[in-house]
C-alpha cells in the first residue's frame, strides 16, 4: 500500500515454504532502491503477509526499469495468525545449491502521521469522508477507514430486482454432484469466474503455477499439482472432508481443487484441477448449493444503442452481469444485455438490522452506485436478496 513504512527484522527464513510471486516494476527504481524494496513493498501491500524472501542477486540489483520482473517469496498468515507457511530449517530441494536468500519479516504495518488506510484506493489519507469513496468513517483507533452500518445508495440506478433475478448466483435444491466450500472461498470463486486455470487448455507457466500450494514441492504435469511432502500423507488430511473443495489464487489465475480429484501414495500426491466450479454447498450438512457458473456469460459492446433509445452507456456489477443504462429523450431506462428496457427505478436504503422473510440473518450488501442488497443464510444456504426482500433467487 502506498505510503506504508513497515518495521522489519531480518529472521532466518532458511526452508520456509511460501508463495512465490512475480512483481513487475510499473517505473524505474528511486536512488537508493533496490529489488529488495520491491519485494518489501509487495509483502506489505497484504495484511496477511508475514515475511518474505529472495534471490540474494535480485535484492542487490538497483538497476530495474519499468516492466522488469522480481521473483519474491512471500509467506501468508491465516486471519486468526496462524503461518500458512514452514521454517523447517531444510533446504528445498530447489535452494539447496544456492547462496542463502535475503529475507526480512513484517514486525508492524500501518499509517503515520494521522492518518488512516483507505482499502478502496490503497492509499493513506487524513478524513475518509472527502478521499475514501464508500467508506466514510475515519476509524483511527483501527487505523482503516470503515463503511457506514448503512450503505448508502443512489436514487438512480440499476433495478436490482431485474440484476439480482437474471444475473446473480441462483440455488439449486438436492443438487446431485454438489462439493462443499466455505463462504470465504465461495466469495473467492464468485470474484474469479473468469479468471479459473483449466488443465485441458493451459498454456502458463507450468513450472510457477503450482508454487502457491504450500509444504510441498508441487510440479504441474497432466493437469494435476504433484506434489511431494516430508511425510506420508493422504487427502483426507489435505482436505478434511471427502466433498470438499479449495479454490486457490496461483500466478496464472484460480485452480480448483478438490479431495475428489486427489490421491496420494506415501508422500506424494496428485491435486487434480477442476475446469468449472460445480455446485457448492456452504456445509456439509446443507441440502441446497449455490450455483456460480450457471449463467451465460454477458457481454456489452460500448457501441450499442438499444431500439428506440437515443443513447446508451454500458453498466456493470462486477462478474454478475452488465447492462446498459440508456435515454430516451428525458427518460432514463434501465436495459439488460439483451436490450430489455425498463424504467429506471429507485432504490431504497439497505438498512443494517434487516430480516428478509423466511431468511435467518441477513446483511447489507452495498453494489457500489448500482444499488444494494442483502446477503442472507437460510439454514446452510446462502441467499442474494434485493433491497426489498421480494427477489431472493429461489
Amino acid at each position: 500500500m502506498a505510503g506504508l513504512t513497515p518495521t522489519v527484522n531480518t529472521p532466518s527464513t532458511h526452508g520456509a515454504e511460501a508463495y512465490r510471486a512475480v512483481v513487475t516494476v510499473s517505473q524505474g527504481l528511486l536512488p537508493g532502491q533496490s529489488g529488495a524494496d520491491i519485494c518489501r513493498a509487495a509483502c506489505s501491500s497484504d495484511s496477511q503477509c508475514a515475511l518474505w524472501q529472495m534471490y540474494p542477486n535480485d535484492a542487490e540489483n538497483i538497476d530495474l526499469s519499468e516492466g522488469d520482473h522480481v521473483r519474491c517469496w512471500l509467506g501468508f498468515e491465516d486471519q486468526m495468525g496462524n503461518p500458512r507457511f514452514s521454517c523447517t530449517g531444510r533446504s528445498p530441494k530447489r535452494w539447496r545449491l544456492l547462496t542463502a536468500p535475503q529475507a526480512e519479516s513484517v514486525l508492524a504495518r500501518g499509517c503515520h502521521e494521522g492518518k488512516v488506510a483507505c482499502v478502496v484506493s490503497q492509499q493513506c489519507v487524513d478524513l475518509c469522508q472527502d478521499e475514501c469513496p464508500g467508506f466514510e468513517i475515519t476509524d483511527e483507533a483501527a487505523g482503516i477507514c470503515q463503511s457506514p452500518a448503512n450503505p448508502s445508495c443512489m436514487s438512480e440506478g440499476v433495478p436490482m430486482d431485474l440484476a439480482l433475478s437474471h444475473n446473480l448466483p441462483g440455488i439449486t435444491e438436492n443438487a446431485e454432484n454438489s462439493m462443499v466450500a466455505d463462504e470465504g472461498d465461495l466469495f473467492t470463486m464468485s470474484l474469479n469466474l473468469q479468471n479459473i486455470i483449466n488443465p485441458d487448455t493451459f498454456e502458463g507457466d507450468t513450472t510457477a503455477v503450482c508454487d502457491v500450494l504450500g509444504d510441498a514441492e508441487c510440479d504441474f504435469s497432466d493437469g494435476a499439482c504433484v506434489c511431494e511432502y516430508d511425510d506420508d500423507i493422504d487427502c483426507m488430511t489435505l482436505f478434511g472432508h471427502e466433498d470438499r473443495l479449495v479454490p486457490v489464487m496461483a500466478q496464472e489465475g484460480l485452480m480448483i481443487l478438490s479431495h475428489q480429484g486427489c490421491s496420494c501414495e506415501g508422500r506424494t500426491c496428485a491435486l487434480n484441477l477442476l475446469s468449472s466450479v460445480p455446485p457448492v454447498r456452504t456445509s456439509a450438512e446443507a441440502t441446497s448449493a449455490v450455483r456460480l457458473s450457471g449463467g451465460e456469460m454477458q457481454v456489452c459492446e460500448a457501441s450499442v444503442v438499444c431500439p428506440n433509445m437515443d443513447t446508451c452507456e454500458q453498466v456493470s456489477y462486477g462478474i454478475h452481469g452488465c447492462g446498459y443504462s440508456c435515454g430516451s429523450g428525458d427518460v432514463r431506462y434501465w436495459c439488460s444485455h439483451r436490450c430489455a428496457c425498463n424504467l429506471v427505478e429507485a432504490v431504497t436504503e439497505c438498512t443494517a438490522g434487516t430480516m428478509c422473510p423466511e431468511m435467518d440473518s441477513c446483511e447489507p450488501i452495498s453494489y457500489g452506485e448500482y444499488g444494494c442488497g442483502y446477503g442472507c443464510m437460510k439454514g446452510n444456504a446462502y441467499h442474494f436478496c434485493n433491497d426489498g426482500c421480494d427477489v431472493c433467487n429461489e
